[in-house]
């Protein structure tokens, strides 16, 4: 029974851990740009593509890869807000419009370039070995994903809080106007924090990406889970969404153990619907 519960436990704190990485940076743009960026599951994938790329076909060290995918993906987030999205800003529809338009297309290319969903690369694990707590026995690639998350939300924190960059991204999630009016360039913030949020995304990406199978189509599933985590805490709410991927978290790592994905997937569901019924605002309200 022990070992049942601490592997419960541990995959419950995994998945809280990669659910605030994943959602943070999808909250992040819409507190600041006002979009629901579809593509932010695209740029989780493409993450995990990069740690392929790097780490299997070029045997570059796993932990040098991380920094090489985040960077990558940022750049690849930063081209495509300044052919796209700087004139979406604020317009919900089109915006979200122009996210599926873009997370089709980087699907198609991915699909056709490096193999569609027949052919999933698979990654060697980097982090082999288990731990042992209490009589179980925890793989390391699982427990790694942990200290990981960690580390990029509070780099994250660090970076909003202490930085004049990130006091410039808080004030323009708050108000953009009187940012403006304060001599902050939005256009600046607005592609900062696009470029933030497809970091974060692909960090999520090479924390996963010796877990699952990696195809041009995994961030589908990874979308919708972060868009109801989201909503769930609050749009645009960092706090609420650290809030939901918490709950969420430890709620599919102890269903998980009963059921399979697809049930806990509906429970998911269940609880996004119960919360925007009751309370639409999310746990902790909108954007902050």
């Amino acid at each position: 029974m022990e070992t049942v519960l601490v592997q419960t436990f541990v995959n419950a704190l995994m998945l809280a851990s990669f659910y605030c990485a994943a959602s943070i940076g999808l909250t992040l743009v819409y507190g600041v740009m006002r979009i629901l960026n579809f593509t932010h599951g695209e740029f989780y994938m493409l993450g995990a593509y990069a740690v392929w790329f790097f780490y299997t076909k070029l045997a570059f060290p796993f932990l040098i890869t991380i920094p090489i995918a985040i960077v990558a993906v940022a750049i690849v987030a930063a081209v495509a807000y300044l052919l796209i999205f700087r004139r979406l800003q604020g317009r919900l529809l089109e915006g979200f419009l122009a996210s599926i338009g873009l997370s089709f297309a980087i699907q198609v290319v991915v699909g056709q370039t490096l193999g569609g969903l027949f052919h999933p690369q698979l990654i060697v694990n980097p982090f082999p070995g288990v731990i042992r707590l209490v009589d179980a026995s925890v793989a390391l690639n699982r427990i790694a994903v942990i200290p990981f998350a960690v580390v990029a939300l509070g780099s994250l924190g660090i970076f909003l809080q202490r930085t004049r960059i990130g006091r410039a991204v808080r004030a323009c999630a708050q108000d953009r106007e009187a940012a403006s009016l304060q001599g902050v360039n939005v256009q600046r913030v607005n592609l900062i924090a696009f470029a933030l949020a497809a970091a974060l995304a692909a960090a999520a990406g090479t924390m996963m990406s010796p877990l699952v199978a990696v195809t041009p189509y995994m961030g589908l599933s990874f979308i919708w889970k972060t868009f109801i985590i989201v909503i769930v805490g609050g749009m645009g709410n960092l706090r609420g969404t650290v809030l939901a991927a918490v709950v969420f978290g430890f709620l599919d790592g102890i269903l998980l153990s009963f059921f399979d994905a697809v049930v806990v997937n509906l429970f998911a569901v269940l609880v996004l619907f119960i919360v925007i019924t009751t309370r639409p605002e999310g746990l902790l309200g909108g954007a902050k």
